[in-house]
């Protein structure tokens, strides 16, 4: 017995996960897409799936990047294929945080103390990057991160 009333389980911080991120997020390490892009819906209370790609095979880092904006905060998850040299084509799974410098101060906020919310929910990521512009997130800067950590 304590002094202090039992509080109920919450977060932390930051905002809940809608369930269909992480049925996304399975589907897509079954290989049934590349990539799945998610916001936080326009209330700002709840993170939501906004787009998975069309296919597999036919999409690439590039795709994927496109659809992170100058003006607005998303998560993605992709499976990124890269050549590891001598090992061979290799597969990581990437969970990249978006947030320009020029998105609006509260979305950026709101982001920030919401990705560990997401990140628990999705098991599998094996690279986490940020990235406030497009240079940050280029294939060959991404590719060299997975390299390192395949060592």
């Amino acid at each position: 017995p304590g002094l202090y009333p039992k509080q109920p389980h919450k977060m932390s911080s930051g905002v809940p996960v809608n369930q269909e991120c992480v049925l996304a997020f399975e589907e897509m390490k079954k290989n049934k897409f590349r990539y799945c892009v998610f916001r936080l819906n326009d209330a700002l209370t709840e993170i939501v799936v906004e787009k998975k790609s069309d296919g597999f095979d036919n999409v690439s880092w590039e795709d994927f990047i496109s659809n992170f904006g100058d003006n607005a905060c998303r998560y993605g998850a992709c499976i990124l294929d890269y050549d590891a040299g001598d090992d061979g084509v290799r597969s990581k799974v990437v969970f990249m945080t978006w947030a320009p410098d020029t998105a609006k101060t509260k979305e950026k906020m709101v982001y920030a103390s919401s990705k560990d919310a997401i990140k628990k929910v999705l098991m599998g990521i094996q690279l986490e990057l940020q990235g406030t512009e497009k240079p940050e997130v280029a294939k060959t800067e991404v590719v060299a991160k997975c390299k390192l950590i395949s060592k």
